[in-house]
Parts: C-alpha cells; structure tokens; sequence
C-alpha cells in the first residue's frame, strides 16, 4: 500500500512541474487569431467556430502523447483545474467586450483587433493560470507513508 501512495504522490508530483509546450500555446493563439480574422471576411460564422473547435481537439493529441503523467481518472480534477478553465473564460469574454467595442467605434477589422487582444490575454494568463494549478495540486498532494 505504501508503494501505491508513493507512486501516486510522485505522479502528483510529476504533474505538477509539467509545463505547457511553447508550440501548443503559439498554435492556440495563432489558431484564435487566424479564427478572429476569417470571422472578419467570412460570412458564415458557425463553420468557423465549428473548424476553431475541430482544430482546438486535433491540438490535444500531440499534447497528449507528450505527457508523462495521467491524472485524468481523478475525482477532484475540476477542483484543481478551475484556473485553467477561468482563463479560457476571461480570454473568451476579452473577445467578446473587444469586438463589441470595437464594432460599437466603428473600427476596420473588428474580429482581428479582437483576436489578437484575445490571443495577447491568452498568452499572459497562462503562466499565472498554470502556477495556480500547480500549487493547488500540491495541496492535494497525498500524505507521506507512514
């Protein structure tokens, strides 16, 4: 049983020092700018936030293979990733005030300039975003053996 515990507080461990890979976050930032732009010239915006979504999952699977730890079967897993989740929030509601200012000024390319606040928000919040995650998974760390 201590074994267990040991291995399972390692993986924890483990989990908590992983970084996210540069080119993920580059990929997901150029992806909601390159989305941001279309929505400025397309005319159909639900195929766009399909393909956005298609291409965010086909991301996972680089992502995935690069982890080394699997906490996913966790019961408390939304507990210690809500900073992750309020981050995509944040960045999403960015966009949206952004391009309902900007579209209320009348500005060229509103989706654009959105986007690439978006992708700005993104990129600052995931450092901090990241680093809360981490501590609240040490938190939840399991005891030494006994």
């Amino acid at each position: 049983m201590a074994d267990i515990e040991a291995r399972q507080a390692q993986a924890v461990r483990e989990a908590a020092n992983w970084r996210w890979p540069w080119w993920y976050v580059a990929a997901t930032a150029a992806l909601m700018v390159g989305i941001s732009v279309a929505m400025d010239f397309g005319r159909d915006p639900a195929t766009l936030i399909v393909v956005y979504c298609c291409r965010v999952s086909l991301l996972q699977i680089p992502l995935a293979a690069r982890m080394r730890a699997c906490l996913h079967r966790s019961r408390s897993t939304f507990r210690v990733n809500w900073p992750q989740a309020a981050l995509l929030l944040a960045v999403a509601g960015v966009y949206l005030l952004a391009r309902l200012a900007l579209g209320a000024v009348g500005a060229p390319l509103p989706s654009t300039l959105a986007g690439l606040l978006m992708a700005a928000a993104y990129a600052a919040g995931r450092p901090a975003a990241q680093q809360m995650t981490a501590r609240r998974l040490l938190a939840r760390e399991l005891p030494a053996p006994r």
